[in-house]
């Protein structure tokens, strides 16, 4: 398996804010994304979309796949994880709907 990515991360704020904008599911964004990464990727390779921390592929597969039509790839939605809620979203869940039992 190898990964591969156009851009890195924490290279500028512009890059940053790209990303925090795919997170969203931000059609710009993806598409932007497509296009850097489109030169990356040929027909013989297989994209498999990365699962976000609830365990569903949403922005990734939507990346997956306009790159699919530039490309020729092949796409497989195979992962799936276990919910893996961060803290803080649980605490923002347990301050909203608070326990009716006391925990002790």
């Amino acid at each position: 398996m190898t990964i591969l990515y156009a851009k890195e991360y924490n290279e500028s704020p512009d890059n940053n804010r790209l990303v925090r904008k795919f997170k969203t599911g931000d059609y710009d964004a993806i598409y932007q994304m497509a296009m850097d990464m489109k030169s990356l990727i040929n027909a013989s390779m297989v994209l498999i979309p990365v699962p976000n921390r609830f365990g569903y592929p949403d922005a990734t597969k939507v990346l997956c796949n306009v790159l699919k039509a530039y490309t020729g790839c092949a796409v497989m939605d195979i992962l799936r994880e276990n919910l893996n809620f961060s803290i803080a979203f649980l605490l923002r869940r347990l301050i909203a709907f608070p326990c009716q039992t006391p925990i002790y």
